[in-house]
């Protein structure tokens, strides 16, 4: 909706999501709307599985561009891997949703201890990444910077909050939400 109102193809939308939203019917969703994502891979599983730690130590592995001071991080494609919805998974109709093929990504930097995110892989936290778009358009190292490029507008939203005390739900629907995000951006930057 938000798109058809800006008159903007979806085609050249990207939703990224966190990881709350990495699994099956999310990514059903976005492919049943042609909206193109890229979200955490919520499969904690998939560590554990010989294919994928085989992909893991044997991929090529790029640096990817700062987006921050820390940490650095390295990305790696580690092709099309198809994730199986989980078994109590169900439509709101009651019937099940199908596997989804998706690219999956692998980001990577040196971690000591235990991974907040993803898991910590012989001194390295790995985490996994659903990515739908073409990895001729999108190498892994620039979708990886696409999706940690949404944590500058996260702390933007925070600092707003912080400072302006906007942290609470003005409106329900999307234009209420727009405007309350309008006056505190206004009211940031008159302050400024």
């Amino acid at each position: 909706e938000t798109c058809a109102r800006l008159e903007h193809p979806l085609c050249q939308a990207l939703v990224r999501m966190d990881g709350e939203y990495g699994h099956v019917p999310w990514f059903t969703a976005c492919r049943e709307r042609k909206l193109p994502f890229i979200t955490r891979l919520n499969r904690p599983k998939l560590y554990e599985d010989v294919e994928v730690l085989e992909l893991l130590r044997t991929a090529t592995w790029y640096k990817v561009p700062n987006s921050g001071p820390e940490p650095r991080r390295a990305a790696a494609d580690l092709g099309i891997l198809t994730v199986h919805p989980g078994n109590r998974t169900r439509r709101p109709d009651g019937s099940k949703y199908e596997p989804v093929a998706v690219r999956v990504v692998a980001s990577v930097f040196p971690k000591t201890g235990d991974a907040k995110r993803g898991k910590t892989l012989d001194g390295w936290q790995v985490e996994l990444f659903a990515v739908d778009l073409p990895a001729e358009a999108w190498p892994a190292a620039e979708a990886i910077a696409a999706y940690f490029g949404r944590t500058a507008e996260e702390n933007r939203f925070g600092q707003e909050d912080r400072e302006l005390g906007l942290d609470r739900i003005i409106s329900s629907p999307l234009p209420g939400q727009e405007l309350a995000t309008l006056v505190g951006l206004s009211l940031g930057n008159l302050r400024l």
